[in-house]
């Protein structure tokens, strides 16, 4: 045992710079106090529950280890049955938060549901989990690591292969645009959380295609290549988020050339245009007051006999001052539901 450990520290410390940064034990400890500080703040956020700028240094910290806890699985020299398990459960939970904030923001307000308390109890769950396993790789990096089977891990490389494939169609509707049989809003609205989904599976190809090191290098890299351009993808709607704000400024002084922000200050604005920790744990609906399934148009004639368009409408419940107002148009399919 101890030959082993010492022949292990003998080729760390010939590894380049970035290499022996990642195999380093203070790696996994910053995870550690990152995970700890997040699930702190995390409930620190929800004991509040407003949308300060400063709270997007907190979403950042959770980005970046989320990262860094991803990446640190190519640090090991196998691939292990405790990192195997964590770069599944990270993806299948994130991509369960995502959906479940996209159907939350479609919630209408007067509707009970048990969503703006499972979600929090699922990103809280993510970050205790995260805490645990990077003790595990702590622990593990001190003493011997029992790889998973061959079969695992074929099954492993091949399944991923596939996600990836996926990716490339996400990341097709992210870079252009056509015609997608309505998936966009799927894509663009949840793409960090499918970022971490292929970064994963990038990495999982990785490790459970050592073997293939030899035998087929030029695909391996391929697929490293690869992988990691689709993850970046994924990544670009967040990067782009300050243009876009910038744009849509833009637009409305453009459009309205009388319009005055100031004159509208209300409790129910968010205090910034996009907050992070809102992406993730979601913003659960206002108190508000309004009309639903509000008649605005009725066809009697030619092609748009028999069609009803209607709105919804959304008004804070204070009544002083000039009140913003949300207006819902409803879309659809021409027929039966509309």
């Amino acid at each position: 045992m101890s030959s082993e450990l010492e022949s292990n520290l003998d080729r760390e410390t010939k590894s380049p710079l970035f290499k022996r940064f990642i195999l380093q034990i203070p790696y996994w400890k910053v995870i550690q106090v990152l995970a700890g500080m997040n699930l702190l703040f995390s409930l620190f956020y929800l004991s509040f529950r407003n949308t300060s700028p400063i709270w997007n240094v907190f979403g950042i910290m959770f980005l970046v280890m989320i990262v860094m806890s991803i990446l640190g699985v190519l640090k090991q020299r196998k691939l292990s049955m405790v990192s195997t398990q964590y770069l599944l459960f990270l993806p299948f939970t994130l991509i369960l938060i995502g959906l479940l904030n996209f159907q939350l923001s479609n919630q209408y307000p007067e509707e009970t549901s048990s969503l703006p308390i499972l979600i929090p109890c699922l990103f809280l769950l993510l970050q205790a989990c995260t805490l645990i396993f990077a003790w595990r790789m702590d622990k593990e990096r001190k003493g011997r690591v029992n790889g998973i089977p061959r079969w695992l891990s074929e099954l492993l490389v091949w399944g991923n292969i596939v996600v990836l494939l996926v990716g490339l169609f996400t990341s097709s509707l992210i870079l252009f645009r056509y015609e997608n049989g309505g998936y966009g809003p799927y894509v663009n609205q949840l793409a960090l959380f499918y970022a971490f989904v292929f970064l994963a599976s990038t990495v999982l190809i990785l490790q459970g295609s050592k073997a293939w090191k030899r035998s087929h290098p030029t695909v391996r890299r391929i697929l490293m290549i690869g992988g990691f351009s689709i993850a970046f993808v994924h990544f670009l709607p967040l990067f782009s988020v300050p243009i876009i704000i910038n744009q849509a400024e833009e637009q409305v002084e453009e459009a309205f050339s009388q319009w005055d922000s100031s004159a509208f200050q209300s409790s129910e604005f968010q205090q910034t245009p996009f907050s992070l920790p809102a992406y993730f744990l979601g913003i659960p609906p206002a108190s508000v007051e309004g009309e639903k399934d509000v008649l605005f148009y009725e066809g009697t004639e030619g092609v748009d006999d028999g069609i009803e368009l209607r709105f919804d409408s959304f008004f804070p419940k204070e009544k002083e001052g000039k009140l913003p107002v949300l207006i819902r148009i409803h879309g659809g399919i021409v027929g039966k539901w509309r």
